[in-house]
């Protein structure tokens, strides 16, 4: 497994190939079923389409503008993606000029090669404004007799990393691009890919997103995952390891802050699926209360209940109250200065030094 270097970051908005325009559409079709289907044909991720089909019906029983939103999504998808799919790009402006996929402002961030026993996978990171606002986007292409030909690209991230190339223990390879989309619940924006070298269809889509359905049903009463999670693709030796960890939300807690514990997820691949094989729970206090004194251990619960309640929106006047008698127990106005004592007591003990400042955090 190799990454060739050609990781450059570079300045320059220039494009390459025939421009994508916004708003045209050849589909000639007024049925939102076919518009769907027309997009999802030439789509690099039809899985992902699939469950936009049922989110689409599912709105549409309580939202009466679903059919015209998702009537337009799915119009610039397919015209988008049928025109990325003529495209024909030359290597030696990869890491130079966008391939186009319209964006305003073009930018390439990144650009580089894979290399497989059986062939070269390219790939490049670009930047710049779609009419919904400031996207970063991924390419991956395969060389052929014309120059390079795109096969695979995403648009929904906010941020993209460089591509992984993993393999099981059977020899498969697959392409990971880890991505997070725009907002406060940093959702994943990651994709996964079996990968065919010399194939007709060198990329398979593997559903990266169903496993996250039966997530909560697998882990303890009163915790969920509210966010994206920090997905790890790697191999350890010949095994492929994929896992993922997260913070645990319980109840109660405000989008900002997770008093929960954490979590670690194992996967395997099954059917061109990522499926969850195992999750385990570490006990925020459990695990506090294991290893450290007990002024450590108080301090810490005080941390947790006020970084929960001062995450807490006081929308009446019962709940302000609320509010304001949690934090007064639990003497949130002392808890910098409790802090530093604590700090100033364990200096000499790097470890609970470091437990103390990673509570601040």
């Amino acid at each position: 497994m190799n990454i060739r270097g050609m990781v450059i970051a570079a300045g320059v908005a220039a494009c390459m190939g025939p421009a994508i325009a916004h708003g045209q559409t050849d589909l000639g079709q007024t049925d939102i079923e076919q518009v769907w289907a027309r997009a999802r044909a030439v789509s690099p991720q039809p899985l992902s389409l699939d469950r936009e089909h049922a989110e689409w019906l599912e709105e549409r029983k309580t939202d009466e503008s679903a059919d015209r939103v998702w009537d337009g999504r799915w119009t610039f998808s397919a015209t988008r993606d049928a025109a990325a799919r003529r495209l024909v790009v030359s290597e030696d402006r990869l890491a130079m000029a966008c391939v186009d996929f319209d964006l305003h402002d073009c930018v390439v961030q990144q650009a580089g090669s894979l290399m497989a026993r059986d062939g070269q996978l390219y790939w490049q990171i670009q930047y710049g404004e779609e009419p919904n606002g400031t996207t970063q986007g991924f390419i991956l292409l395969t060389p052929t007799a014309q120059g390079l030909k795109p096969v695979a690209w995403s648009f929904d991230g906010l941020v993209y990393s460089p591509p992984i190339l993993i393999h099981d223990e059977d020899g498969r390879a697959y392409v990971a691009i880890p991505g997070r989309k725009a907002g406060t619940g940093q959702y994943n924006a990651d994709r996964l890919y079996r990968w065919t070298p010399n194939a007709a269809v060198p990329l398979t889509q593997i559903d990266n997103e169903s496993w996250r359905d039966g997530l909560d049903a697998r882990l303890p009463a009163g915790l969920h995952v509210q966010k994206g999670v920090d997905f790890s693709y790697e191999n350890l030796g010949n095994v492929l390891n994929l896992s993922a960890q997260t913070l645990l939300w319980r109840d109660d807690d405000g989008n900002c802050c997770a008093a929960g514990g954490d979590a670690w997820l194992t996967f395997d691949i099954e059917n061109d699926a990522l499926v969850l094989t195992d999750v385990q729970v570490q006990d925020a206090f459990a695990s506090i209360a294991a290893t450290v004194p007990t002024d450590i251990y108080d301090y810490a619960g005080r941390w947790m209940g006020c970084s929960h309640w001062g995450g807490e929106e006081p929308y009446d006047a019962n709940r302000r109250a609320e509010i304001e008698a949690a934090v007064t127990e639990l003497r949130c106005s002392a808890l910098q200065g409790d802090g530093e004592a604590l700090k100033a007591k364990y200096r000499h003990r790097q470890a609970l030094l470091e437990r103390i400042r990673s509570l601040g955090e």
